[in-house]
């Protein structure tokens, strides 16, 4: 037995080698919530901690306030302040004083929440801030190089506004109206010249994808998708492309499809597919720049516990896949550069309690 344990690992050492890819072992366990929860977020402070908020804690359509601060160096978790709005499906975005500034999302009843609140480490208190301008859901919101916070109503018949948060003074204004209507999913990416690429959010058609500049707060037309996508992912590269993979199709069903976005051409490249099938999964940039895809929702509808990294040009199955299979989840890419998965939803529709942590090795 021991022999062949030496045989296994000789051999994917000559594997890794010979291909110049680097060995992707997999997951380990990483410790327990103080609370279950999916569709939350999780939120990387200055001092290398998570900020945990929100989410479903029970039921898959309920809206938790409660919070939690989990330490890597421990692997536990610790309660926090609890928010003052309950919500799931939210946003989240570190501003550049360290505090952490939470929009959107939807109450127990489904109806969009237009309350936003900021959290403070030092204290541990969330304080509300200015009310959203639209009731609608909305996009993630991405830091600015300003220092403001741009986000953007999705979900409706007609193009809808985008809007900016300004943390001096806690207000949101509105800001250039998108081209197009999008629909729930879509996503935005800050890309190396300041401007944000907006994608996916076309069902029944690959929309064209837009870009916001600042410095106009207008929106302007650029390449279209090669196939309509939405709750997919979208990743900076290093090279200041943008990889965009899988999501849900106009049929409402996992794609394996993946392409990427050059901002010098304006124009889309459509490149490897995933080996599975996923949406609602997640995508980190690794310290070498290859991109970590985790979990989700597959074909038939399953829910994943499988993982794969994208680089030159590839996907590629890591060597072990998460410990518990989990959609709807977080992962945070950690100050080490490993990759901390949180939460999510289960084969059995059950919310999930547990962290896994994953790190690579060369």
């Amino acid at each position: 037995m021991l022999a062949n344990r030496v045989r296994l690992f000789l051999w994917l050492a000559c594997v890794c080698f010979l291909t110049a890819q680097p060995c992707f072992a997999g997951f380990r366990f990483a410790g327990r919530l103080v609370t279950p929860r999916g569709k939350h977020t999780a939120t990387l402070l200055q001092d290398g901690r998570v900020l945990i908020a929100g989410g479903t804690d029970r039921g898959l359509y309920n809206a938790s306030a409660n919070a939690e601060i989990y330490d890597p160096s421990t692997g536990l978790a610790t309660a926090t302040g609890d928010m003052n709005v309950g919500r799931r499906s939210h946003g989240a975005v570190l501003l550049p004083d360290g505090r952490v500034l939470v929009i959107g999302g939807h109450y127990a009843n489904s109806t969009s929440v237009q309350a936003c609140e900021i959290y403070d480490p030092a204290t541990g208190i969330w304080t509300l801030t200015g009310l959203m301008p639209d009731g609608q859901s909305t996009v993630d919101p991405v830091l600015l190089p300003d220092g403001k916070v741009l986000s953007a109503a999705a979900g409706g018949s007609d193009p809808s506004y985008a809007f900016v948060y300004d943390p001096a003074t806690g207000v949101w204004s509105f800001t250039g109206r998108l081209n197009q209507p999008r629909f729930f999913g879509c996503k935005m990416t800050l890309l190396p010249s300041g401007s944000v690429l907006l994608a996916g959010g076309g069902i029944g058609s690959p929309l064209a994808a837009e870009l916001y500049d600042p410095t106009t707060g207008t929106w302007s037309l650029t390449g279209s998708l090669h196939a309509p996508r939405d709750y997919h992912t979208q990743t900076l590269l290093p090279d200041g492309r943008v990889l965009v993979a899988g999501g849900e199709d106009a049929g409402h069903n996992p794609i394996f499809t993946a392409e990427i976005y050059d901002p010098t051409t304006g124009l889309w490249t459509e490149t490897a597919n995933l080996t599975a099938s996923r949406e609602e999964h997640t995508a980190n940039l690794l310290p070498n720049g290859s991109v970590l895809a985790v979990g989700g929702t597959g074909v038939p509808f399953s829910t994943l516990a499988s993982a794969e990294y994208f680089g030159a040009g590839l996907w590629h199955a890591t060597l072990r896949g998460l410990h518990t299979a989990r959609t709807e989840h977080t992962a945070t890419t950690l100050l080490d550069g490993s990759v901390l998965v949180v939460g999510g939803v289960d084969v059995n529709n059950h919310v999930v309690k547990t962290a896994e942590r994953f790190s690579r090795s060369e």
